[in-house]
């Protein structure tokens, strides 16, 4: 626009030359005033308004004006109406603030991701594991690997109990890979027997029976050893029942009384196998354990 006002004027300021030099020549008489103008631009013209342009004489002051048609002058100011992301392109949008003329620019996507934790993986003893990150705008993902750690998680079982004369085994299986291994279960190679104690109390009728039994896991085996039958209370010839002076002097209130103090016990033709001879000079006592417990 400029440059079409400044050769506007350069063509005028000529063309006022060459009419006032012509003027000279034909009249002698003085001649008349020829108004020489020059133009300036007093009013840009814009989108919303047509501008002015004012025409000066130099040599008197005349002036006139000339409007100059609406231009493509926009006042444009810029906004960003949708922010890019790591996938999607965004928009910025320019607006002239005087006439609301607009037009949109793409804002290229910006290609990087924000990545979040979202889960984790387990390495095992034997497989790597992952950390799992997710995009907060998009559906890409991303993982690092955990290297597998090398170490089994065994957990122990008995798979078979030991007896007092067979090795038991425990076995030990990972959890994560099922790799697994053994160990004995030392058999302790005897019996581990208890106290004995009285499995049936005696009666005047019938014998009664101790019993000890082996106290170690999975075993059953006992040993018995009967107990004698008490005597049947007799009366002096006065016919008064005896008195407690009379009584066996280690009789215990809670260990069945024997009369005869050094009289043998004998075992029952029919006692179990594994009933073992009890020890003469039986009396109301519990049986002695054998050494070692057998």
């Amino acid at each position: 626009m400029k440059r079409i006002i400044a050769v506007l004027t350069a063509v005028l300021l000529v063309l006022c030359l060459s009419a006032c030099s012509i003027g000279k020549k034909k009249n002698s008489k003085p001649a008349e005033h020829v108004h020489d103008y020059m133009p300036k631009v007093t009013k840009e013209a814009n989108c919303t308004e047509e501008g002015e342009i004012t025409y000066t004489c130099y040599g008197c002051g005349d002036s006139y004006t000339e409007a100059v048609p609406k231009s493509d002058n926009h006042d444009y100011t810029s906004k960003i109406t949708k922010e890019a992301t790591c996938a999607e392109a965004g928009e910025r949008t320019f607006t002239c603030s005087r006439c609301k003329n607009s037009y949109t620019e793409q804002i290229p996507a910006t290609g990087n991701h924000m990545f979040e934790y979202k889960e984790t993986k387990a390495a095992t003893c034997v497989a790597p594991g992952a950390m799992i990150y997710k995009c907060t705008t998009c559906d890409a993902t991303q993982e690092d690997e955990i290297p597998a750690t090398g170490k089994h998680d065994y957990k122990a079982e008995v798979t078979k109990a030991s007896t007092c004369f067979e090795d038991g085994l425990i076995t030990y299986k990972c959890s994560m890979c099922g790799d697994s291994y053994t160990e004995a279960i030392k058999a302790p190679g005897d019996h581990k027997l208890s106290e004995w104690a009285v499995e049936k109390n005696p009666t005047v009728t019938e014998e009664g029976v101790w019993e000890r039994h082996c106290t170690n896991p999975g075993c059953d085996y006992k040993e018995t050893k009967p107990i004698e039958k008490l005597k049947p209370p007799t009366e002096n010839v006065s016919g008064n029942t005896p008195s407690d002076s009379d009584a066996p002097a280690n009789a215990t209130e809670n260990t069945p009384a024997n009369t005869q103090e050094n009289e043998p016990a004998k075992t029952p033709e029919n006692a179990p196998a594994n009933t073992v001879s009890v020890p003469t000079n039986t009396t109301e006592a519990a049986p002695e354990n054998s050494a070692g417990n057998n």
